[in-house]
């Protein structure tokens, strides 16, 4: 958008210089052209940069959950999509595990609502620890959280969703700034052909309560 005001400039220039002498004080007119052009030039790329962290921030935004840092769940639907399309056209496994906070009301009671959201943050911090770098890790709402994980097989996932649960428990309470341990219930399914992001959801979150009742109940 500047090329036209730096020729004209340059042009005019040009023409000023035949009809009226330029003042040697002044400098050279080839000197005020390059000085132009560098200043044009640092006002686009200050600009550019300005517009990239803008559009970064306004991403982040869309995709990340507030609280918790991790991906929302608009951001899970699309990527699921995408990966559920992969997976069935290459012949390939994919898995979820979705997870929540045991008695995180209850928590949240004792503890208050800073102490419970410092707990999602390190559950959330957890989970991007414990998972490949292909997976994706997202707050569905609330205390509840999925992982969205391509290439991989249910028996691949209960062994990433039985780390996690371990890692979380043995985390330290103290450094994320809470008050008690916490813990975790998690349930696995695996993509089958006809399935749909809801079906897989739904039967993995069945699996959830079912491992939490076992767990109780033992």
């Amino acid at each position: 958008g500047f090329l036209p005001v730096i020729v004209g400039t340059w042009l005019a220039a040009e023409k000023a210089s035949v009809q009226y002498r330029i003042p040697e004080e002044l400098g050279s007119i080839w000197f005020s052209l390059a000085f132009g052009a560098v200043s044009c030039a640092a006002i686009i790329t200050i600009a550019v940069i300005l517009i990239n962290r803008y559009h970064r921030m306004l991403v982040r935004a869309a995709t990340r959950d507030h609280v918790t840092g991790a991906y929302n769940r608009q951001a899970f639907e699309s990527a699921a999509a995408e990966a559920f399309s992969t997976a069935i056209r290459a012949g390939q496994p994919l898995s979820v595990v979705l997870f929540d906070v045991d008695d995180f009301k209850r928590y949240n009671d004792c503890h208050g609502h800073n102490a419970g959201d410092a707990a999602l943050r390190e559950v959330a911090r957890v989970a991007a620890r414990v998972v490949r770098q292909t997976d994706l890790g997202c707050r569905r709402g609330g205390d509840a959280f999925v992982l969205l994980l391509p290439a991989c097989s249910a028996r691949d996932a209960a062994r990433i969703a039985g780390s996690l649960a371990t890692v979380v428990q043995a985390a330290d309470p103290g450094a994320a700034g809470m008050p008690a341990h916490i813990s975790i219930s998690t349930g696995v399914a695996e993509l089958l052909e006809t399935d749909r992001v809801s079906d897989l959801i739904a039967r993995a979150d069945a699996a959830m309560y079912n491992n939490r009742r076992a767990a109780r109940g033992a």
